[in-house]
């Protein structure tokens, strides 16, 4: 009887710590990832406003600081989508090779494109299957060349306007990473992931390589 009363007093515990281990380790997580992009945040902020530097020199040191945040790997193969497996090894390491400077560049083109004077302000955290989404909003002030034509609000002047950019952050080998970010309900993954396949079916992975070696040169001249 004592012995019985023992075994289940022992896997009680087992339960109980598995249980307690589980939610220590989500709660690490949450803290590692919100830590994660109070410093990212704050290290572009940082460097988007060092007036001693000119937007190119801006630009090599924001897409340096994404590259390094950046699950790149894995946003690499989303953004090419199913035709990743379409592709030789040779191939798929020639893509990954550009990619990896491309993408870099491409976010510090956007965060360089509007007036950021303060960081981003977190709203919400949603935690889903093994990664978490860190919702914030600024308001900032949009400059008059980067306002969307569609949008009768930003169509004649630079106006105050709320930001909202959901990130995208899981645990990569015990480092948070992002995999995708969403700039008003429109994620950069599968916005790239559309233009890619339309530039694939028409030219193949040569066309999107030579397109990435394009872009980033043209964003590195600015």
């Amino acid at each position: 009887m004592k012995r019985l009363v023992l075994s289940s007093l022992c896997v009680l515990f087992l339960f109980v710590s598995g249980a307690e281990a589980k939610q220590y380790t989500e709660q690490n997580f949450v803290q590692s990832s919100i830590n994660f992009f109070v410093s990212l945040n704050n290290e572009i902020l940082d460097t988007s406003q060092n007036k001693s530097l000119s937007r190119g020199e801006k630009m090599d040191a924001i897409s340096n600081i994404f590259d390094k945040s950046i699950d790149l790997p894995y946003v690499g193969r989303g953004i090419l989508g199913r035709n990743w497996r379409l592709l030789g090894k040779e191939k798929q390491r020639q893509y990954m090779q550009t990619f990896k400077v491309w993408i870099g560049y491409v976010l510090s083109k956007k965060t360089l494109d509007y007036d950021f004077r303060k960081a981003f302000r977190i709203y919400k955290i949603y935690k889903g299957n093994g990664y978490i989404i860190i919702n914030t909003k600024k308001k900032e002030r949009v400059k008059k060349s980067n306002a969307h034509v569609d949008s009768k609000a930003l169509f004649n002047k630079a106006i105050n306007s709320f930001f909202t950019v959901d990130w995208y952050i899981k645990m990569v080998k015990g480092v948070p990473k992002i995999f995708d970010v969403s700039v008003a309900n429109v994620s950069i993954v599968l916005a790239k992931r559309d233009e890619f396949s339309d530039v694939y079916r028409r030219r193949g992975i040569d066309g999107i390589i030579r397109l990435m070696k394009r872009q980033t040169q043209m964003y590195m001249a600015q």
